[in-house]
């Protein structure tokens, strides 16, 4: 069926539509793009317009619908907004919080100072802890105005705060924050936290307490104005959050009144009067709760003031702890409790003259510790165990070391109720003993040292352990003894105090070598931050290898007693002498002119720059005897003979005096060899620039100087001619 008028123009007009991107035509131009020539026109439009946009960007550009355009700005806008406004996130490969700083258009995220890193720190990556603190947004009002001032958090065990704050609709509610102390980052970063004012109340007075019936029965504490009234403040821990953030409060901890009864131990009917919480390993004393009509309930072990927690305190669920009433200790031994055979009572003299006997705090009943009737210090309970000469051990290792503490531990033997021997235990020395194991008497006692005075003489070798010296002493009467010193004493000799103060080390056991023949001399330990030195040392199949070792000063007790360090003997240098300093180039470090021991006048290093074979000679100066003033480094070796040219390297080389005195020529840094580099064999250039220049202006007004340095010229010229 043939087409109709109407819809052959229906036709034309889609068609034109199609090839105007969507813009219906208009007039003439409908027949011009419906005529035969129309799509090459359109077509040629097209390609001139698009080659216009190109000319404009590099992009590809595509023409963009009103819509679209409104779509794309509004996303340009929010994306804006998110880059004006970056929020703080969480760094979790170090758990901690990072904030966004913008910088030229650049945003990066740093640490609070407090969270950094050392390296962080020193290269300045971190935002100051206060710039991450928002000011607080909620409102903080008084106490009274919540059914409920203050909530415990689940998760995290704070106290929070009752503040009101305002939802999406403007309705006011109630919102519980922590601490300004206490907050996370995110919390202070957006504000929601209750600030610490710091204190502005006057001296706190020597008075007891008044009870504040308002809030729970608090504490407040007596304080006097600068004007001279009398204020009464809660401490820190019961202050509402209106106080903390007015200061007005009491630094320090006010517990609540102990709760419980107290009982003797005459009282528990064959029940412990303490018990050992494992756990924290506390030691908890027996009291008993009472009910709401004031009788007695049942009973409950609770730990002393000094070892009770927050929790503990704020519920008044603790043993309360007086200052000691005991008079001075006497110098007399101890005498054993007639009622407790497994503690001591110590002699002290009061006031009045009278000798009372208590105990010492960790052997104190509840009701002595908070009657007072203690004297302060740790008592352990007498060795339980048999302790045995090495002689008697059959073979057994007399110490061995405690891979958990590295504890020395001793052989002892555990005797039955016969007291036969029942099996050997390894224990350590009282003053490195557990309170568990001072309570229970399992330690080596350490009597006071019966050594002399010790001699200045070499020690000797022990005939019965080679491995262990003994240093002479002079006794009493004159005459000379030999006592091992006290980390290497025996189990026996300590409880006797047959030892001397002080700690002796093996003798090293390794090689110690010039500095080079190593490849790396020193390394940086990087658990420790220690400087240790290769020597050279032997494995097991005979073959030499390097080892790295710390300074005999550095050096742990376990190196130490295994000979693996460097020793450090003292200096060789008994005086420092006003010469100039040399420059030794080849480990770039200045040596000072000393008189040593014999009488030699000798060039060693500072102490904080010799090598291992150095220290372990003595060949260094101690650091603090070396003048500030002394002239330094490669241009104190400088000399004022004229440069020579290089004809093998086309360069300049300029006279140095060497280490052992001696003329020596060097190129500058920028022209020396990678060879010259790696040996230290160069000075660098603004050495050489500043002394030229100075080098010349003298030698100008020096005849037989000018000379030489004009024909040096002339040899460089020629020389450079050449090339």
């Amino acid at each position: 069926m043939p087409l109709s008028k109407k819809q052959k123009i229906r036709r034309q007009k889609q068609k034109a539509t199609t090839l105007n991107g969507g813009n219906s035509p208009s007039g003439g131009s409908q027949k011009r793009r419906s005529s035969d020539g129309g799509d090459t026109n359109v077509k040629a439009r097209r390609e001139r317009a698009n080659a216009l946009v190109s000319q404009d960007s590099s992009d590809p550009q595509v023409s963009k619908t009103p819509a679209l355009r409104r779509q794309n700005a509004s996303r340009d806008v929010n994306k804006a907004k998110v880059e004006k406004d970056p929020k703080p996130k969480i760094d979790i490969g170090k758990g901690r919080m990072i904030y966004p700083v913008t910088k030229g258009g650049v945003t990066e995220y740093l640490p609070a100072r407090s969270d950094a890193e050392d390296h962080e720190i020193e290269a300045g990556a971190f935002v100051e802890d206060d710039a991450v603190r928002k000011d607080p947004v909620n409102t903080i009002t008084d106490a009274s105005n919540f059914k409920r001032p203050t909530v415990k958090d689940a998760k995290t065990g704070r106290t929070l705060f009752a503040t009101t704050t305002k939802n999406s609709k403007g309705k006011e509610k109630t919102e519980y924050l922590p601490r300004q102390s206490e907050a996370t980052p995110q919390e202070l970063s957006a504000g929601k936290y209750i600030p610490e004012k710091t204190p502005s109340v006057g001296e706190e007075l020597d008075q007891p307490p008044k009870t504040d019936p308002d809030n729970n029965n608090r504490q407040l504490f007596a304080t006097q104005a600068a004007d001279g009234s009398i204020q009464y403040y809660p401490k820190k821990n019961q202050a509402t959050a209106k106080e903390l953030a007015e200061g007005k409060y009491l630094e320090g901890f006010a517990a609540k009144d102990p709760v419980n009864k107290l009982k003797a131990p005459s009282e528990l009917k064959g029940k412990r009067p303490t018990t050992k919480e494992v756990a924290t390993g506390r030691t908890l004393f027996a009291t008993a709760a009472l009910k709401s009509d004031g009788k007695e309930g049942k009973i409950e072990y609770l730990p002393r003031q000094s070892d009770a927690t927050i929790e503990e305190l704020n519920a008044g669920k603790y043993i309360p702890e007086k200052a000691s009433k005991a008079g001075e200790e006497l110098d007399q031994p101890p005498k054993t409790d007639p009622d407790n055979g497994d503690r001591y009572l110590f002699a002290t003299q009061g006031a009045d003259g009278s000798i009372e006997y208590f105990p010492r705090k960790n052997q104190a009943t509840a009701q002595e510790l908070a009657e007072g009737k203690y004297l302060e210090g740790v008592a352990a309970k007498p060795p339980v165990n048999q302790i045995l000469d090495p002689s008697d051990l059959d073979g057994k290792r007399p110490t061995v070391t405690e891979k958990s503490t590295g504890r020395k531990l001793y052989a002892t033997v555990v005797l039955d109720s016969k007291g036969k021997k029942k099996k050997t235990e390894y224990l350590p020395r009282q003053s490195e003993a557990t309170q568990q194991e001072l309570d229970t008497g399992k330690y080596i006692p350490e009597e006071t040292s019966k050594a002399g005075e010790e001699l200045f003489q070499p020690p000797i070798t022990d005939s019965n352990n080679s491995d262990r010296k003994l240093f002479a002493t002079k006794a009493a009467d004159g005459s000379i003894e030999y006592f091992p010193k006290k980390n290497q004493a025996t189990a026996q000799e300590l409880a006797e105090g047959k030892y001397l103060e002080g700690f002796a080390a093996k003798d090293p056991v390794n090689t110690i070598e010039e500095a080079s023949k190593y490849k790396r001399p020193t390394v940086t330990e990087a658990s420790t931050g220690r400087t240790v030195f290769a020597t050279t040392t032997t494995n097991w199949l005979g073959l030499s290898k390097t080892e790295y070792l710390p300074r005999q000063s550095e050096a742990t007790e376990q190196e130490l007693l295994t000979g693996k360090y460097i020793p450090e003997p003292d200096s060789i240098a008994r005086e420092v002498l006003n010469k100039r300093p040399r420059y030794d180039f080849e480990n770039q470090r200045d040596l000072f002119a000393v008189k040593a021991d014999n009488g030699s006048i000798q060039y060693l290093p500072k102490k904080s720059k010799a090598t291992a074979k150095e220290f372990s000679e003595g060949l260094y100066v101690e650091d603090e005897a070396i003048s500030q003033n002394a002239p330094l480094g490669p241009a104190n070796a400088m000399s004022n003979i004229a440069p020579k040219f290089d004809s093998q390297k086309n360069r300049k080389i300029f006279a140095v005096i060497t280490k052992d005195g001696e003329t020596r020529y060097l190129p500058r840094e920028s022209e020396a060899t990678s060879q010259e580099r790696v040996t230290g064999l160069y000075i660098p250039d603004d050495v050489v620039d500043d002394h030229e220049s100075k080098r010349r202006r003298t030698a100008i007004k020096d005849d037989s100087a000018a000379q030489g340095l004009r024909r040096a010229q002339r040899a460089d010229k020629l020389a450079g001619g050449r090339i």
